[in-house]
């Protein structure tokens, strides 16, 4: 289902997946939001055994008090190994409700999503075919 365009290619209103940029370097006129502190702050107040049931909501909340089609970085924190959550699963089904776009915070491979690297403990990767998005490379 996983949809691969380049920059040239991609128009804002062809947004019916999830969007994620795969490069890390671009800047956005509108600026991006980096939500890593909103989302530590949020997930410090729960107890670590619970954490990882409450992600999704504490991320739907964060995102839903910004205007639709803003861009979004800072999503590190959620790879913690003690997560066990599959991130690409939970933000597609936030974006069913709000209109939002992601910096993705590792690499682009082979249709493949990449977080981290082979041997680290948040290494992750993800085929994009298993998924409703659209990456922008």
């Amino acid at each position: 289902m996983g949809i691969i365009i380049t920059e040239e290619g991609f128009s804002v209103q062809d947004k019916a997946a999830l969007i994620i940029y795969c490069n890390n370097g671009r800047s956005f006129s509108n600026g991006e939001k980096d939500i890593c502190l909103e989302i530590a702050s949020k997930l410090i107040e729960i107890p670590k055994k619970t954490r990882s049931l409450k992600i999704s909501g504490i991320l739907s909340d964060i995102i839903k008090h910004y205007p639709d089609e803003t861009v979004f970085r800072g999503l590190d924190i959620l790879f913690n190994p003690s997560y066990q959550i599959d991130i690409i699963k939970v933000l597609t089904n936030i974006r069913k409700q709000h209109n939002f776009i992601i910096i993705w915070p590792g690499t682009f491979s082979d249709n493949h999503l990449i977080y981290s690297e082979e041997g680290f403990k948040d290494y992750a990767k993800f085929n994009i075919d298993n998924y409703d998005i659209t990456c922008v490379i």
